[in-house]
């Protein structure tokens, strides 16, 4: 039942886009060709913004449904990938986001693992998004990943110093759609950390969030080292520590 949910979601929310596309562009259009004329009014004007904002959360709402429902039904390709060079890659990137404010991060020794690489790429991304999204206010965020080497699995841990999530609200972040009551000003669809979950499950791992509120939010996620039913592709990497300040 879940997997024909799934499945529906995907088609559906592909359906959705062209649409949604569409009234965002003939908006904009509408918009432009008005106040060329000058005949937009203070009203009016408020009125084309609501239409475009409303369309922007939609679009960012059907691409993470889509994102979301398709984890499971894409092939899953594991090889021995380099945690740090999976790092090395998200913090460039991150550094040419000019609408990102700095960011400091740690980064310790990472060991090489079996995964999927594209799927842990999007789980750091999404972990790291959090930490920026629910970073305080004029203070300079700072982001600390480690690895412990546990019996049979790697447990990570991405650690930042935002404003945090109460007690009462950790057992419900997993939950697809689900935000935090006291910060529902924030944007986002509510399924980042859904997704980071179903990452995780295909990893055969798990993962928990522990929280104080004011005082930031460390994320812990585990690997297994040999996967059960998996095939690898690529030889083993060696890992280097990694260390960069945004």
């Amino acid at each position: 039942m879940n997997q024909e949910l799934e499945n529906f979601f995907y088609r559906a929310s592909h359906d959705l886009k062209q649409p949604i596309r569409n009234t965002k562009m003939f908006a904009d259009i509408l918009r432009k060709h008005l106040a060329g004329k000058e005949c937009l009014d203070d009203d009016s004007k408020e009125y084309l913004g609501f239409i475009m904002d409303s369309t922007q959360k939609l679009e960012t709402l059907v691409l993470d449904l889509i994102e979301y429902s398709s984890i499971n039904n894409e092939t899953t390709r594991h090889s021995k990938i380099n945690m740090n060079t999976i790092l090395e890659v998200i913090l460039f990137n991150l550094s040419r986001n000019k609408e990102v404010d700095q960011l400091e991060f740690e980064i310790k020794e990472l060991p090489a693992i079996e995964a999927n690489s594209d799927k842990i790429k999007s789980l750091l991304n999404k972990l790291f998004s959090n930490s920026i999204k629910f970073r305080k206010p004029n203070q300079l965020l700072k982001i600390l990943v480690a690895c412990e080497e546990m019996e049979g699995e790697w447990k990570f841990s991405v650690e930042d110093n935002g404003i945090g999530i109460g007690q009462d609200q950790l057992q419900d972040v997993f939950i697809p759609f689900k935000k935090s009551h006291s910060h529902t000003d924030i944007k986002g669809s509510g399924l980042g950390l859904s997704s980071c979950k179903k990452i995780i499950d295909l990893h055969q791992g798990k993962i928990w969030l522990e929280s104080k509120l004011g005082e930031g939010t460390t994320v812990y996620f585990t690997i297994k080292k040999q996967l059960l039913g998996v095939d690898l592709e690529t030889e083993k990497i060696n890992a280097t520590s990694v260390g960069q300040t945004i």
